[in-house]
């Protein structure tokens, strides 16, 4: 394996290390959910 394969395997798994970006997606899909469940 190369190193940049493991570069690339690295940045694809959820680690210790948490991105931000994912962190904020994540909550925003949350909270669109939830609102789209109690308006409907």
């Amino acid at each position: 394996m190369a190193i940049s394969d493991r570069n690339y395997d690295s940045r694809l798994s959820f680690g210790t290390k948490i991105n931000p970006l994912v962190v904020l997606i994540g909550i925003a899909m949350i909270i669109f959910v939830v609102l789209t469940f109690f308006r409907g």
